[in-house]
């Protein structure tokens, strides 16, 4: 191994490391790659550089046989967590160092893929003081106590969880390797290179498969259980990339010449800010997560089509905006402090269900704007609805509606080729009075084509 920090860095970019310090024999290296926890130890990478470097072949993980521990499984813990794995590792004498490796990587296991313990959680203890069978099953966390490891001093269990964060079906640890198969003729393609199917082979065999079969055009290979990150034949190839050495690959020019430029929707959208803000009115930005209060409730509208979250992390964000007036109006309410009059804008997507499982989410392009003032109402922003359509070159036209946001007789749906789009009006005072405004305003919003 080199001894300088520029010669370890060309070998660690195997695994897409870099080294951090170097002080004698002791190297610290960041792992950039968060994809692949195999490599989260100084074990895992050593086992991935052999491979690389040609030192050796990675030995398959396998499981010898039945290690005839038993677990008894309280029904009681199904609802809690209802998986459990067990295993004997055998023929193993690791010093301190490793011991501590080991446990720092169940710890980045636990705190990542556990999700701080609170879906899965690892736990390694001495087989030979073991006893089966063991008992899994609940127990009171305030009575229960022991010295978790590392620590001298007994803790209850829920004093455990607090200062260290944690299944009805038993399970063994699958450990077999995954099935795959790569064409020559795609890897060659994906990294400009002419490889034979034995080179190929050679450099899937570095990078840690176990190759089955090569013949024709086919490669037949075995992906490690521990590579949880390979999720298509473009992962593979990577790999295959990194064990020719990635930055030996010759530079290709792309063979298409294009010129880059606003996407046909972009420059609409700009346009339209343009007319907007000649009109007086001044360009905001809101969130599409929003919640049913704002869409739907302060607004005194139906909950309609709504896309629901189905983890929300905020009482505030738990469905997607199906309009975009809710979310100026909640602007408005929080600028009541700001002089009169004020005029906003917004072009933005407002996203429902869809009414068909062929299209289970719309998503709209939309415009909307809204004044408040003293003397707002429906003749002013007819007048800037009015101007807007003769600036883009559209032809709207007005026809008397009801609406539950907006004052009955106040109110009209904007039609466009025959088809409604939009509507404007003034707002409802039962809406200016659910969001705490107290002057009157004025609205509409539209679809965009």
């Amino acid at each position: 191994m080199p001894r300088d920090k520029e010669g370890l860095n060309e070998i660690f970019a195997f695994v897409k490391g870099d080294v951090e310090s170097l002080e004698g024999d002791a190297v610290s290296i960041e792992v950039k790659d968060s994809n692949r926890p195999d490599i989260w130890s100084v074990e895992g990478v050593a086992r991935a550089l052999k491979g690389y470097l040609g030192v050796g072949r990675i030995r398959p993980i396998t499981i010898a046989g039945r290690s005839n521990l038993s677990v008894v499984v309280d029904k009681r813990v199904k609802p809690i967590r209802p998986f459990i794995s067990t295993a004997i590792v055998k023929g193993l004498q690791p010093t301190d160092e490793a011991l501590k490796s080991w446990i720092n990587l169940q710890e980045k296991l636990d705190q990542t893929y556990g999700r701080k313990r609170k879906r899965a959680s690892i736990g390694f203890y001495q087989s030979d003081l073991i006893q089966s069978p063991l008992s899994y099953t609940v127990a009171n966390p305030d009575i229960i106590t022991f010295a978790p490891l590392g620590s001298e001093e007994k803790q209850t269990l829920r004093e455990i969880m607090e200062t260290h964060g944690s299944p009805r079906r038993l399970l063994s640890p699958n450990l077999s390797p995954t099935r795959a198969s790569l064409r020559l003729s795609y890897v060659n393609t994906l990294l400009g290179a002419s490889l034979t199917l034995k080179e190929a082979s050679r450099f899937a065999e570095r990078a840690g498969y176990r190759v089955r079969r090569a013949t024709g055009d086919t490669i037949e290979l075995d992906i490690p259980s521990y590579r949880t990150d390979i999720m298509h034949s473009v992962d593979i190839i990577e790999d295959i990339a990194i064990a020719m050495d990635i930055n030996k690959l010759k530079p290709e020019w792309p063979r298409i010449w294009t010129v880059g430029n606003l996407a046909k929707e972009t420059d609409e959208t700009e346009s339209m800010a343009e007319i907007m803000i000649g009109l007086g009115f001044q360009e905001v930005l809101t969130y599409a997560l929003t919640s049913p209060v704002v869409d739907a409730d302060n607004m005194h509208s139906n909950k309609g089509l709504v896309v629901e979250l189905l983890n929300p992390r905020m009482t505030t964000h738990t469905t997607l905006r199906s309009w975009l007036l809710p979310s100026l109006l909640e602007i408005l309410s929080h600028n009541t402090h700001v002089d009169y009059p004020q005029k906003i804008f917004e072009v933005g997507k407002s996203i429902k269900r869809g009414e068909s499982q062929m299209q289970p989410i719309e998503e709209t392009r939309k415009l909307a704007a809204v004044t408040i003032h003293a003397g707002a109402g429906f003749t002013e922003i007819r007048s800037s609805l009015d101007a807007l359509s003769e600036n883009i070159g559209r032809t709207f036209e007005i026809r008397s509606t009801e609406h539950p946001s907006f004052l009955s007789g106040r109110c009209g749906a904007i039609i466009s080729d025959g088809r409604e789009v939009g509507v404007v009006g003034e707002v409802s005072p039962l809406v200016i009075k659910s969001w705490g405004l107290n002057l009157p305003a004025a609205a509409f919003e539209m679809e965009l084509q």
